[in-house]
């Protein structure tokens, strides 16, 4: 299978573990550099199971196809204009075997909240976890934005972080996501060669049509 956007590995590296060859695209050098820092870290077996490559979702190649690819945790909707969805969207089909399946992960809008200034001033705190060595975090959301723009609404976030030893830091992590709505992802899924399979609130799975050529 191939995971566009596979980030740190943080699907990716369990999806090796389960026994599946996993090959891995993103964009960023040094997600990609703790991906192999992880994926060095496991057995021999699930190393062997797992490729990477440094790569933009609207212009790679690989030379493969894969009965299945994914874009989890909505990475396709880093893609602000319809222009750069398109154009992704046609090199995963491209990737995708005769009668495989894209399944990409996206938020499912809500107007009335997007149209409520409270999200202006009023954090978001999210649930306190606990990391795999044991320490608890959390993290606060405190200026939730969405703005219409031409090519469709999107969101930033700048993040407040919660350490276990109390201090807070306050971190510029932002970043803005596209907005896709529902009757906008059904369009995106029908790409030229694929016929929509299921779309419902936050999953566009899409099979690809069968080849009509003869064999």
């Amino acid at each position: 299978m191939l995971e566009v956007g596979c980030g740190t590995g943080r699907v990716l590296i369990p999806t090796a573990r389960a026994g599946v060859n996993a090959v891995g695209v993103d964009l960023s050098a040094g997600m990609l550099d703790v991906c192999r820092q992880k994926v060095a870290a496991e057995p021999v077996d699930v190393q062997a199971r797992v490729e990477l490559h440094e790569d933009d979702m609207r212009t790679f190649d690989l030379g493969m196809r894969f009965p299945l690819v994914t874009l989890p945790f909505r990475g396709f909707q880093h893609l602000l204009t319809v222009d750069d969805q398109r154009a992704a969207l046609q090199r995963l089909r491209a990737h995708v075997v005769d009668g495989g399946q894209m399944v990409l992960d996206v938020f499912n809008p809500s107007l009335p909240l997007l149209g409520d200034e409270r999200w202006l001033v009023q954090p978001l705190v999210e649930p306190e976890f606990t990391m795999p060595d044991g320490p608890k975090g959390g993290a606060e959301l405190p200026h939730h934005r969405a703005r219409l723009r031409e090519s469709g609404p999107t969101r930033r976030d700048e993040l407040r972080h919660y350490h276990p030893d109390g201090a807070t830091e306050r971190r510029a992590d932002r970043f803005a996501l596209r907005y896709l709505f529902r009757f906008e992802a059904d369009t995106c899924s029908s790409a030229k060669g694929s016929t929509s399979r299921r779309c419902t609130a936050t999953t566009i799975a899409v099979r690809t049509a069968r080849s009509t050529r003869a064999s």
